[in-house]
């Protein structure tokens, strides 16, 4: 082989190690933060310990026109009785319950007129307002 095949060999040989290296660096910025852990999951509703610590109260203002309203639209039958957490504006848990004892949870988002039955995750993690 000529000199310049073992240059060119050489040189393919050292961008090779340099893409590896950034990569690398790359994949450990992203995934691993400094203390070797990784990054802590986006925060949602679901997985933000402010949710579930938070006192249950009753519904305020126009809490209760907005929320009552989406009780109606979504034919919610069970809501005799609720009480609302709520995690930032217009965003809200709402436990109800028919009788005061068994307590089914909801997340309603006042602002765009959305209700939803809190997922599994969430009611395991939620405590009945009394």
């Amino acid at each position: 082989m000529s000199a310049f095949k073992y240059k060119l060999i050489g040189f393919g040989s050292i961008v090779f190690f340099i893409v590896l290296i950034i990569s690398l660096i790359y994949l450990r910025m992203k995934y691993i933060d400094e203390n070797g852990i990784k990054p802590k999951e986006p925060q949602t509703i679901i997985n933000d310990q402010t949710t579930y610590e938070q006192s249950w109260r009753s519904p305020r203002g126009s809490e209760y026109a907005e929320i009552g309203k989406l009780i109606v639209q979504n034919n919610i039958t069970i809501c005799g009785e609720y009480h609302v957490k709520e995690v930032s504006p217009g965003e809200y848990v709402i436990a109800c319950s028919p009788d005061g004892t068994n307590w089914q949870y909801f997340v309603a988002y006042t602002a765009i007129g959305k209700f939803y039955r809190a997922s599994d995750e969430m009611v395991t993690k939620l405590t009945p307002p009394r």
